[in-house]
């Protein structure tokens, strides 16, 4: 039969469907049905290769290599964590060890270890925690017990958080596993604990650190044992201590001269506390001059010598401050000091001109600080608002007088409570957005099955359904042989039931006839949807460009009028009423740039599953069209009386029908494949989501509470700041007008001793005078 034929063929049988009258059906000879079944015989071959394809390239991977297949993306995953790319190894090894099947496998700790690395070296402390107690549970014999302590140790001091430090560091000794490395952590971690009691901290700590033996921690850990004695008030007891560590070695530790300098210069001042003066001066010369230390150590020395009564020798270490120390805190200081050694050695005119030195140099900065902070009502505030404006880069201490600026912790101190403002806003976005992905992600997953949610398995199921359409494409040009072969056998009571079928998919078939067949429609269809959806994105793009122009009109129109407030004369009233308008026209930008911004967000989801668009309609269609077909066929084998060619092509269409059933089971198998693999990884998801779900809790918590605290943080540190220079700078210009004074006593003092010694040198020598010219003057008498 020609194409023409066919074609008018089918339009009739749609049009008997209708009318419901099957015995209308065009009749076929045998030798035309022959034709015919030759074209859906390749149509089905053709089927069953997509299908081989299909089960090859997805269900077998599925099916026979999820074991290797976490293996693989385990060993990928270590290989990026070996590379120190920690959020690619992050994103690999969370999907492993979350696995079910993974937790046999004898690399199970280390994914977990990894992962938990991972998420402590992208600041995740929470995350990381959860994962490295997991390692720490698992007991000391693990491989990774002693890496996951260390870290588990660094994190609860990070976040104070002391929760089971006390049970892991018992477990650790009790194991005798711990290094020296993982045991100054445990000991560092108790000497900073703030929720012990002093006396309990500072006895735990010694108890910590005086077990550490030799390692590259031995020096550090005999330093911080020395601070506790004396914060204990055992000064002998950290002298000894001190002077182990100043005399100690330690081969390949980095800080070892460090440790070494700051146990000398600590030895120096107990002994100095001591009124151990002689061997005061001999620990603060062990101080080499290359060391940071060094002129701290040298004022000390001259300190040293004031005690010993040694002025001259106190004179020479403060003139090499002097002359060697760079312009810092220590440089007024020295003065200070100069000016009372001079005072001691009553030289009073450099001693006053000392003193005069320092306040000149100092009172105008005192003043000029002093009317900076008086200026505003409310420093703090001021301060909060200008690095609001100013940016993070803005350094408050170029405020200061140039003098005082080096004198200023305000760059550092402003920029650490901006990072921490700074963080804590970003956090609580991030807290807020992560809820929003979690929302979406399980109402993704709420419906796997469908495969939206996984586009990886969506290309399969897509694949796989375009098969079984085409099957059953094939199949329905089977019915509509059969019917052309057997409608004439057919008994007159069974020919209204099959009208009804037919209507019934004749009112699918348009469905059915839009649904891919082949991979090409798949890819088709793919194409067709994203183009589509990016015409809308386009769409959404320019009407951002519309609403950003809209705000930097709304922008100006706000500058301009705070700008030309003073000149204009208007009604205050009028003028808070346009104020309060633009300022609601902007709200409603920003709430259409939310919307904006989610609709964008959402056009490229859809896009990512468009490959999956229709499929689960494509599926009820699918179902509903079989039905029907399957209907028509099994009213069509009621047919009785086929013999000659006709009961060949009949035998034919069956042993078809056969072969696409079998390959339809095959189908039916591979969908069924590509829907449980969505579910379990949707388990693997849900497991997931419950993890980030408790820590954006915990999180949630944590910013709430600090953000409270925070609150005016920034202003209220660069004031302290400012106020601190200031206190400072009072500080020493008070010690210089005291010393000025100083030496205006100890003058008058010394004046007035001196006019009684020459008082009572005058009466001696008169009263001598008096004794050798008596008998003198008595003869003159």
């Amino acid at each position: 039969m020609s194409r023409g034929r066919r074609a008018s063929a089918g339009v009739l049988l749609l049009a008997l469907g209708a009318a419901g009258v099957a015995a209308a059906q065009e009749s076929l000879s045998p030798s035309d049905a022959a034709e015919r079944l030759d074209g859906i015989d390749k149509s089905v071959q053709s089927a069953e290769d997509q299908l081989t394809l299909v089960e090859r390239s997805y269900v077998d991977r599925i099916n026979s290599g999820a074991a290797e297949s976490l293996e693989q993306r385990f060993g990928k995953g270590e290989l990026y964590f070996l590379l120190q790319d920690y959020v690619a190894a992050s994103v690999l090894l969370f999907d492993v060890v979350l696995s079910p099947q993974f937790k046999a496998s004898r690399h199970y700790l280390d994914g977990v270890y990894y992962l938990g690395e991972s998420l402590y070296r992208q600041k995740d402390y929470l995350g990381a925690k959860e994962f490295l107690r997991e390692v720490i549970d698992a007991g000391p014999e693990q491989f990774h017990f002693e890496e996951a302590l260390g870290r588990y140790v660094d994190i609860a001091a990070r976040t104070n958080d002391y929760r089971d430090l006390d049970r892991y560091a018992d477990l650790s000794r009790r194991a005798g596993r711990a290094s020296p490395g993982v045991q100054y952590l445990l000991a560092k971690a108790t000497y900073e604990r703030k929720d012990l009691p002093r006396s309990i901290r500072l006895a735990r700590a010694v108890e910590a650190f005086s077990v550490i033996g030799a390692g590259p921690h031995y020096l550090q850990a005999l330093y911080f044992l020395g601070v506790c004695e004396v914060e204990l008030g055992n000064l002998p007891k950290a002298l000894e201590t001190f002077q182990t560590a100043a005399r100690g070695q330690n081969e390949g530790d980095a800080n070892e001269g460090e440790i070494r300098e700051l146990a000398w210069l600590a030895i120096g001042r107990i002994d100095y506390e001591l009124g151990k003066y002689s061997e005061a001066l001999d620990a603060y010369q062990e101080v080499p001059e290359s060391s940071p230390s060094f002129y701290d150590a040298l004022y000390e020395i001259a300190w040293t010598y004031v005690r010993k009564g040694d002025f001259d020798s106190a004179g020479r270490a403060v003139d090499l401050i002097l002359l060697g120390a760079p312009e810092g805190k220590l440089t007024p200081d020295a003065n200070l000091l100069k000016g009372h050694l001079l005072l001691q050695q009553k030289k009073y005119a450099d001693a006053e001109e000392t003193y005069n030195s320092v306040i000149n140099k100092y009172a105008p900065v005192r003043d000029e600080i002093d009317a900076l902070l008086k200026v505003h009502s409310d420093p703090a505030a001021y301060f909060e608002h200008l690095l609001a404006s100013k940016g993070k880069a803005f350094d408050v201490a170029t405020l200061l007088p140039p003098v005082a600026q080096q004198w200023a912790t305000s760059q550092r101190d402003v920029s650490e409570a901006q990072d921490v403002v700074t963080d804590l806003g970003q956090s609580s976005s991030g807290i807020a957005e992560g809820r929003q992905i979690v929302g979406r992600i399980e109402q993704r997953i709420a419906a796997a099955g469908t495969m939206d949610a996984f586009p990886a398995l969506q290309a399969g199921y897509a694949r796989a359904s375009a098969v079984d359409t085409a099957l059953l494409s094939d199949d329905r040009q089977l019915v509509s042989i059969e019917l052309g072969l057997l409608g004439a056998y057919l008994p007159a009571a069974d020919r209204q039931a099959l009208a009804a079928a037919q209507s019934e998919r004749a009112a699918l078939q348009a469905q059915f006839d839009a649904m891919p067949k082949t991979a090409e429609e798949v890819d088709a269809r793919r194409s067709e949807m994203i183009g589509r959806l990016r015409t809308i994105d386009k769409d959404l793009f320019k009407l951002s460009l519309v609403v950003q122009s809209e705000r930097a009109q709304l922008v100006a129109v706000r500058q301009m009028q705070v700008q030309t407030a003073p000149k204009r004369q208007v009604n205050p009233a009028d003028e808070a009423k346009f104020s309060a308008e633009v300022q609601s026209e902007l709200a409603g930008l920003d709430d259409l740039d939310v919307a904006i911004g989610r609709l964008h967000r959402d056009l490229k989801d859809d896009e990512d599953l468009a490959g999956g668009a229709g499929t689960a309609q494509d599926a009820q269609v699918r179902a509903a069209y079989a039905a029907a077909v399957q209907r028509e066929a099994d009213l069509l084998a009621r047919a009785s009386g086929v013999s000659g060619d006709a009961a060949g092509v009949e035998q034919r269409v069956q042993e078809l029908r056969r072969k696409i059933s079998g390959l339809r089971g095959r189908t039916a198998a591979a969908l069924s494949a590509f829907r449980q693999a969505a579910l379990s990884q949707a388990q693997v998801i849900r497991k997931k989501i419950e993890i980030e779900a408790r820590n954006l809790d915990e999180y949630g918590r944590e910013v709430s509470a600090t953000q409270g605290s925070a609150s005016g943080l920034v202003g209220r540190i660069a004031f302290a700041s400012f106020r601190k220079v200031r206190q400072s700078f009072y500080d020493l210009v008070l010690k210089a007008d005291v010393g000025i004074i100083d030496v205006a006593w100890t003058r008058k003092r010394d004046e007035t001793e001196r006019i009684q010694k020459l008082a009572t040198d005058e009466d001696r020598e008169l009263r001598v005078l008096d004794d050798d010219f008596k008998e003198v003057l008595g003869d003159v008498k």
